[in-house]
């Protein structure tokens, strides 16, 4: 005898488990279950209307979703669908008895006169299912919330996440478009792009240093920035620097800054804002004149540069500044990310992994969360010493990058600061004359995947609080 199917899910699933106290059935509608798997077996096209609409997992009966995962395994493979080939195809898989046998294929066609409103009827099953995951995810966030012990950005993370799985799921039957839908877009964005170019302006986030806003047309969205260097090269002034031309522009940059406190960095904004000598400023030991420049420091960071954001919470993971850095973003105080540095991050779960594999983990973090927002996000990076190996001259190379190859990979745009004086390495300019490398220094542009790559020469000042372009000097046109 052929075992009878009562149509309902497991008993143990999750979502009949909690409401299972309160006697209340889950959101379902079997019967349109039923008639759309009836039209499937009538009308051949009829697959052609649900298949982008359901998943075998949003029929709430199993019995039903063991037919419909049976029908679309058949039109994959391009055969027909009809009550001889389901059952044919369930009795190869096992699964016949379970739904009923082909007494209860027959009797989903009984009740079907036809496919003409499959598709409303799967949009109404469609409904009830991520009604039922709404409720499994309450669930989680109910249990998030009790768990005392928990971190709490990390549990916001997961409830945003939870959340935004369902938002994702109705997203994406809707997600496929027409080339000719998607043309206007494009062509609207290059029309942009020359309008911006002839205009002189940029297509991204100013750098504030000219030779680089040529190579990149500024920081772009969903762009993944690394700004690699060795200790001492200038990763953190430079960065303040693309910080504060951000927010000099109206952009909000936030800074997650693993290394240096948020007192250290203000400082710091103060000194880009001033001529005051950093070890004077350090010690108090500051005249009238450095009275005022600071004082007038602060107010161009108060009316120009308020919306600066610095977040500087130790042992910090990748998935707390994702979780912060989402929150910012939906109070629109997020433009652009900086995460000052790589190294210092830590991934939660990651005791049974090497550095190697963290470090991949949490890049490939950056990349997603560039994506995510549709923001740039900069991350720094430090540099293995194979860099001071090279005692010639200690020019950085993409193989340099620290702990991962995987960086590289992940990275739209990678940067390495390059200090010759550092090394005591020589510059020549094009007549073969050394020049001064005192307050000199190059941005490499090693890895460029929307352009060219190519050397951006800078200058600084004694303390690297200051950074402009190489051309206040009169011999720009002299070298190279």
């Amino acid at each position: 005898m052929k075992k009878q199917t009562n149509n309902q899910r497991n008993p143990t699933s999750q979502i009949d488990f909690l409401l299972a106290e309160s006697g209340r059935i889950p959101p379902q509608s079997v019967e349109l279950e039923r008639t759309i798997l009836g039209a499937l077996l009538l009308e051949r096209d009829a697959i052609d209307d649900v298949q982008n609409m359901l998943e075998p997992e949003c029929f709430y009966s199993r019995t039903h979703e063991i037919i419909y995962r049976a029908i679309l395994s058949l039109n994959t493979q391009h055969q027909p669908i009809d009550i001889y080939t389901v059952s044919e195809k369930l009795r190869q898989s096992n699964e016949l008895d379970e739904i009923g046998g082909v007494n209860y294929l027959s009797q989903l066609t009984l009740k079907v006169g036809s496919a003409a409103h499959v598709k409303y009827h799967a949009q109404v099953v469609f409904e009830k299912y991520i009604l039922r995951q709404v409720i499994q995810t309450g669930h989680q966030i109910i249990s998030a919330g009790f768990n005392e012990g928990g971190d709490v950005d990390e549990a916001m993370a997961t409830v945003e996440q939870e959340v935004n799985k369902i938002a994702m799921q109705i997203a994406g039957k809707m997600d496929i478009s027409n080339v000719t839908q998607i043309l206007p877009t494009v062509l609207d964005e290059a029309y942009k792009r020359i309008e911006n170019i002839r205009s002189g302006k940029c297509s991204g986030i100013r750098t504030g240093l000219r030779d680089l806003d040529k190579i990149t047309n500024g920081w772009q969205k969903s762009n993944l920035i690394v700004l690699a260097a060795r200790p001492s090269m200038g990763k953190t002034a430079m960065m303040l620097h693309f910080a504060k031309v951000a927010a000099n522009a109206g952009y909000a940059a936030v800074i997650f800054s693993l290394e240096m406190s948020k007192f250290s960095l203000t400082n710091r904004l103060i000194l880009s804002e001033s001529d005051i000598l950093p070890d004077r400023f350090r010690s108090g030991y500051m005249g009238n004149d450095d009275i005022s420049q600071m004082e007038h420091a602060a107010g161009v960071i108060e009316q120009r540069q308020s919306s600066i954001y610095i977040d500087d919470t130790s042992d910090v993971t990748m998935g707390r500044i994702r979780a912060r850095a989402r929150a910012l973003h939906k109070q629109k105080k997020c433009d652009i990310i900086f995460i000052d540095y790589l190294q210092l991050c830590r991934e939660k779960g990651a005791d049974n992994r090497n550095r190697e594999q963290e470090v991949s983990a949490m890049s490939r973090e950056a990349k997603i969360l560039a994506k995510e927002l549709d923001i740039p996000v900069v991350l720094l990076s430090q540099l293995s010493r194979e860099v001071e190996k090279r005692q010639k001259n200690g020019v950085p190379q993409l193989s340099d990058l620290r702990d991962s190859g995987a960086i590289e990979q992940d990275a739209d745009l990678v940067i390495f600061i390059y200090r010759p004086a550092y090394y005591g390495a020589p510059v020549e300019d094009r007549q073969g004359n050394i020049i001064d490398t005192t307050n000199y220094g190059e941005l490499l542009v090693e890895k460029n995947r929307d352009g060219a790559c190519g050397r951006v020469k800078f200058q600084h000042n004694v303390g690297m609080t200051k950074i402009y372009d190489y051309d206040n000097s009169e011999k720009r046109n002299d070298i190279f």
